[in-house]
Parts: structure tokens; C-alpha cells; sequence
């Protein structure tokens, strides 16, 4: 009896201790080696995870995104990626945009500019999902501890009757990383893991002699499926650090350069008219034909404006329009501020007391003229409005 119950219990210590099983195959279908990562410090990639699809037949709809989420998370840990988060961008976007409105203090108003673009992208779909699934192995070990404990408690009729069984939790997934300058696939695997839930259930007796009571509980502890989880995590983690080509691990943590304020030439524009509202209010020119193109479309008298092809070898021009066609607006520029990958130009727009005039007389609509430094960076704008 004693050797039974030895057997029994080593059995299932045994199968308890079994650690999840993961393997990854290439689109062929051939094995693919992946080890664990080293510690590393070197230069990054700039990566970014797209929702995974579901695919699988019995798994619920979020498991997607979980698996997108925890994968997200486990490529910032290697310290290898630069992981750039997709899903609240527009959040982040928002948040920007009300930087750039005036509404917040300067100082710690998130620039413009700064979102980082992805080199690569982590696609994937879960193919498989069985939580529980019963193999030969499991019910064949219920069978045995099932049998154990049928002779132990026939030898003693207060040992509890019960079993021990375990299940097959399985997950599956087709992943691939693109590069995002062509939408060429770089990596393509498929990565599959599986790992044991063990369970069963144990008939106990309560009270004495004749007056026995049978008391009953078990069930499984439904981890299997997330430890499977976890160790297709890993792996693809792992597979995807030792297989991304080298020439995209480039990035190292630089360091933003302070904002300057960069100076801003005004441009007499002498009496212009428009004979065309701009449909945009604010506008950059970084060559001379721009500007004549422009102008000759939307002023009625271009030749006024005092702005020549000398001025474009060192300088951009800036037209900024008032966002209204009422002519009682004073445009200024109050500050052109370079913040290393980009300019940012504050305009300021004050609404004024139209001016008396003459009979006849036509008045211009006010709009703004001025040269910036030639940087070769993206020009934005952030305009506060007066006297609404």
C-alpha cells in the first residue's frame, strides 16, 4: 500500500513540475533554434505591434489584443526595441494639439514633431486556442490514481477516494514583422506552445464509525492556458531579437537638443490686394517660383511685394492668412522657435476696430509676410486668437 501511494504521489509531483513546451517553425514548416536572451545594451530598433487577429475557434475576442499588449511589453524588456505605442495615438495627437492652441503653460506643453515613426512592424494571428483539451496521457493518469486510490481505500475504508488527470492547454500563432519602408516581410514563424492544467477530484469521509459522510471537491486550476501563453510570448520575443536583421538595431538614446529662438526677417509687403481668399491660413515657400506661382493666383497686384529670388538662398517665407475674411484683424509673428527636428512659428491674431474710410476707398485684407532662416525642417504653427 505504501508503494502505491509513493507511485501516485511522484507521478503527479512529476507531472506538475512539466514546464510549458514551445516550438517555432519557418513558413516551410522547418524548426527554428531560439535560445533565451542575453543581457543587452547596445543600439535599438524602433518597433511597433499591431492588434493580433483571432482566428481560432473557442477563444474570446480579447485574447487578441492581450497577447498584441503582453508581447508590446516583453520586446521594451529585452532593451533591444524602441516599442512605439499605435493604439492611443490619436490621444496622444489630442494632447499635442492642445499644446500647440496656447491654452497650456509653455514650458510644459508637449512639442509638435516628436512622434517617432516604426521601421518595423509586428503583425500576427492566433490560429490556435484549446484550453483544455484531454490527451491520452491525462486521462490515463486519472486511470492510474484513480485505481491507487481505490486499493488504498480499500485497505482503509476513511482514505479518501479521488484522482488526479490533467488536460493539454494549446495556443498557436502565425507571426510576422515587416519592414514598413517597403511592406516587405523580413521574419515570418509560426510559434505554437502548450503547457499541462492538472485537476481531478477527492471523495473525503467526515465523522466516525458508522456515521461517515462523504465530502467532495476538486477541479482544475485553469493555468495551463496562460502559462502556454506566456511561453509563445517569450519565445517569439526571443525569435524575433535574434532574427531581426542588424542593420535596423541603429538607434541609441540621443539627446533632444534645447529649443532656440531663431530670428525672423519681416517683409514689406507694400498695399497687395487679394483677389482670392487662400483656402489655407498659413503657408511656407521654399523657392521663388512657389511664391510667384502663388501670388499670382491669389493677390491682385503681386508686383507690389517687395520679395525676390535673392531673399530664398538663405531665408523661407512665411504667409500666414486671418482665419476670418473680415478685414479688422492684425496678424503678427511673435516668436519662431527650432527644436532640432522641426521649426515652430507662434502667430498671434487680434481682432481690431475696422478703420473709417474714404469713399470708395478699398481696404486690404491684413495678412502676414516674413522670412525664416533655411533650415530644411518642417515648419508647424501654433496661433493664439485675440478679442473673439
Amino acid at each position: 500500500m505504501r508503494k502505491t501511494i509513493a507511485c501516485f504521489i511522484v507521478i503527479a509531483l512529476f507531472l506538475w513540475g512539466c514546464a510549458p513546451q514551445t516550438t517555432i517553425h519557418d513558413p516551410n514548416g522547418a524548426p527554428i533554434a531560439s535560445t533565451l536572451l542575453a543581457p543587452y545594451n547596445g543600439p535599438k530598433a524602433r518597433i511597433a505591434v499591431a492588434k493580433f487577429q483571432v482566428k481560432a475557434a473557442k477563444i474570446p475576442r480579447d485574447i487578441g489584443n492581450g497577447i498584441s499588449d503582453m508581447l508590446a511589453t516583453a520586446l521594451v524588456n529585452t532593451n533591444r526595441f524602441i516599442v512605439l505605442e499605435r493604439d492611443i495615438l490619436n490621444e496622444v495627437i489630442k494632447e499635442q494639439n492642445l499644446g500647440a492652441s496656447g491654452r497650456l503653460n509653455p514650458s510644459s506643453a508637449p512639442g509638435i514633431g516628436y512622434i517617432e515613426g516604426a521601421e518595423l512592424l509586428v503583425t500576427g494571428a492566433i490560429t490556435e486556442y484549446e484550453p483544455n483539451r484531454f490527451t491520452f496521457g491525462g486521462i490515463a493518469l486519472g486511470i492510474l490514481t484513480g485505481a491507487a486510490s481505490v486499493i488504498v481505500h480499500e485497505k482503509n475504508n476513511r482514505a479518501p477516494l479521488g484522482a488526479f488527470l490533467y488536460t493539454d492547454a494549446v495556443v498557436g500563432a502565425d507571426i510576422r514583422v515587416l519592414d514598413t519602408r517597403t511592406s516587405r516581410v523580413v521574419l515570418a514563424a509560426t510559434i505554437k506552445a502548450d503547457a499541462k492544467d492538472f485537476g481531478g477530484g477527492i471523495i473525503g469521509v467526515v465523522g466516525g464509525g458508522k456515521s461517515t459522510v462523504p465530502l467532495g471537491f476538486g477541479g482544475f486550476q485553469h493555468t495551463g492556458i496562460k502559462l502556454a501563453i506566456r511561453a509563445l510570448i517569450d519565445k517569439a520575443v526571443a525569435y524575433i531579437a535574434q532574427n531581426t536583421p542588424r542593420n535596423f538595431y541603429h538607434y541609441t538614446n540621443v539627446v533632444t537638443p534645447l529649443p532656440t529662438l531663431i530670428p525672423v526677417h519681416a517683409i514689406p509687403y507694400g498695399g497687395a490686394l487679394l483677389k482670392l481668399f487662400p483656402p489655407k491660413t498659413e503657408y511656407v515657400f521654399k523657392t521663388f517660383p512657389q511664391w510667384q506661382a502663388f501670388a499670382s493666383q491669389y493677390f491682385k497686384n503681386p508686383g507690389s511685394i517687395l520679395v525676390n529670388d535673392a531673399f530664398f538662398r538663405n531665408n523661407d517665407i512665411v504667409a500666414a492668412f486671418p482665419k476670418s475674411k473680415k478685414p479688422n484683424t492684425d496678424l503678427e509673428i511673435e516668436k519662431a522657435v527650432d527644436h532640432g527636428a522641426f521649426i515652430v512659428v507662434s502667430l498671434n491674431e487680434r481682432i481690431v476696430p475696422p478703420p473709417k474710410l474714404e469713399k470708395g476707398q478699398k481696404l486690404p485684407l491684413s495678412y502676414l509676410l516674413a522670412g525664416i532662416p533655411k533650415k530644411g525642417k518642417p515648419v508647424y504653427f501654433s496661433r493664439k486668437v485675440y478679442g473673439k
